[in-house]
């Protein structure tokens, strides 16, 4: 998942574009909570999960 972050956040922003106004501001507040947990997400699995 690590590996693949960048579509991630490309997710993110289409995510944002699809589900807020035709506003930059309203899409990159929408997106940017998102990215957030994700990578949330992240660090509480490699925290949990080691190997």
């Amino acid at each position: 998942i690590k590996s693949n972050r960048a579509y991630i956040y490309v997710g993110a922003f289409i995510f944002a574009a699809i589900f807020t106004p035709p506003d930059v501001i309203s899409q990159i507040l929408l997106a940017i909570p998102v990215i957030l947990l994700f990578e949330m997400g992240v660090l509480i699995s490699t925290k949990l999960f080691k190997n």
